[in-house]
């Protein structure tokens, strides 16, 4: 019975496996299930799932670990509560779960999250740019426009808005939209390689060489101050050396 209360006998597990289970239960059984297998793990003890099995389910009670093609869903220890200052809400968790799916590629389920998450905050500012990059992801361009826009009126400072806007706009080929969202980002963040970089990239597919060189030669520059191991998270996280040598 998958309401009932856990059995006595089956307490402090330190791993339970349940994978490919689930996709056979209702929504509510599923819901029943975990919240059981919540109380028979020790703090510290994890569940292991399909990865997208549990995409609809409210797992705040449960640190999110993401792994190559896995989820694994961890339960806190006291000691985690006492160090940790940071609230955690279903709206948290919700995101949480979404960025950890967009990771694992499963755009889908993390689209799902995020309406979610939306449903409850119109106005999440992190929420929209995610859903932004997962329209993108699924071909839904115009769409994932809107969000941008969306996004970048809630928060005119921030560049992330700008970064997915200059993504699309390029692979329109709408260059001259590309490059007024590339020099947003460098007016409000003036150390922006990847911004430099993708400008560079934008002249030299105009047939504009000496801007190219120009815009690169200011990543180049701006590189140089940076710790050689340091990622650029926006040029698919190349570190400063690796994009060194390809420039």
């Amino acid at each position: 019975d998958a309401e009932a209360a856990p059995n006595a006998h089956l307490q402090d597990f330190d791993l339970i496996i349940c994978r490919n289970v689930f996709i056979y239960f209702r929504t509510a059984a599923i819901a029943a299930v975990v919240k059981n297998f919540y109380e028979m793990l020790q703090p510290g003890g994890y569940l292991i799932t399909g990865h997208t099995e549990l995409w609809e389910q409210d797992l705040s009670r449960f640190e999110i670990r993401s792994y190559p093609e896995s989820l694994v869903y961890r339960r806190p220890t006291a000691a985690d509560s006492a160090w940790s200052t940071e609230p955690v809400n279903p709206e948290q968790a919700c995101l949480r779960t979404a960025v950890t799916l967009f990771r694992l590629r499963a755009f889908d389920q993390a689209v799902q999250q995020v309406e979610t998450l939306l449903k409850l905050q119109p106005e999440n500012f992190d929420a929209l740019c995610l859903m932004a990059q997962l329209k993108v992801k699924t071909g839904q361009l115009e769409t994932a426009v809107q969000y941008c826009y969306r996004a970048a009126n809630l928060e005119a400072l921030s560049v992330i808005p700008h970064y997915v806007l200059a993504q699309i706009f390029k692979h329109r080929g709408d260059t001259a939209s590309a490059k007024r969202a590339l020099k947003k980002i460098i007016c409000l963040e003036p150390t922006s390689v990847a911004a430099y970089v993708e400008l560079s990239a934008v002249y030299r597919q105009e047939g504009n060489p000496s801007k190219s060189v120009k815009m690169e030669r200011l990543a180049l520059s701006l590189l140089r101050q940076l710790p050689v191991g340091t990622r650029i998270l926006e040029l698919d996280t190349l570190t400063v050396d690796e994009l060194l040598l390809k420039l």
